[in-house]
């Protein structure tokens, strides 16, 4: 599954995790326990290296025809969580921002709603209908 291998190598690659697990890093599970949900996929697996153990978590989603990966985290042998971003490799989702927001732009409060009181008269129940 393309998500676990572009995870691996990011997991391999990284030198924090380098340094938390010492090297190699591998895959400690039996297999990646996989939950698909439509076009998401959420995918668990068991991280080792000879300096301890940890665990890995991936969300990915497929567009068109590309998995795109939304949120890789790490849970090191120190049972500290981090998290990967992409780098300029591609495959990472971008951040959602929402329309006409720019980038880290500070969202406002959305107003609460109006205290409405239309005020119309229901029909009488106690009439009978024509």
């Amino acid at each position: 599954m393309e998500p676990y291998v572009v995870t691996m190598d990011k997991i391999q690659a990284n030198p924090e995790a380098q340094e938390a697990f010492g090297q190699p890093i591998r895959d400690d599970s039996w297999f990646p326990v996989l939950t698909p949900d439509g076009n998401n996929m959420d995918i668990r697996w068991d991280l080792a290296g000879p300096k301890g153990k940890g665990k890995a978590h991936v969300k990915a989603r497929m567009t068109g025809n590309k998995w795109e990966t939304v949120l890789i985290e790490i849970i090191l042998p120190n049972d500290k969580k981090i998290q990967l971003h992409d780098e300029g490799g591609g495959n990472v989702a971008a951040p959602f921002v929402p329309s006409g927001a720019a980038e880290g732009e500070k969202k406002e409060e959305a107003a609460p709603p109006p205290n409405i009181n239309p005020n119309i008269p229901m029909p009488d129940e106690s009439e009978p209908k024509k």
